[in-house]
């Protein structure tokens, strides 16, 4: 159970994929290699996850969009840990390159 804090203050949460052998309640996946054996091994102590839709193609100046079917992608895999996950909070990014 988390802690009460005084009425003007905010929790800082940390967000990362830690060891396989640690549970932690603050998960940070990458939706090209989401690390779902963690997120199985660890689903009781997960209380949110955050999907990061990368950003590795977006170095090339040339490519301005994800390729056809990665949004997709994210959604069918945020779908799935909303399955797996019910009680935790599932949060996924989508970066936007303006030209």
């Amino acid at each position: 159970m988390e802690k009460e804090l005084p009425k003007n203050q905010i929790m800082i949460r940390f967000y990362t994929l830690p060891p396989s052998d640690v549970d932690w309640p603050y998960i940070l996946i990458n939706a090209n290699n989401p690390a779902l054996g963690y997120i199985r091994k660890h689903r009781n102590a997960i209380k949110s996850v955050i999907v990061d839709s990368g950003i590795e193609i977006f170095r090339n100046p040339e490519v301005k969009d994800y390729p056809k079917g990665h949004i997709y992608k994210i959604v069918k895999l945020h779908n799935y840990l909303r399955r797996i996950l019910p009680l935790s909070t599932i949060t996924a990014t989508i970066y936007y390159i303006s030209s």
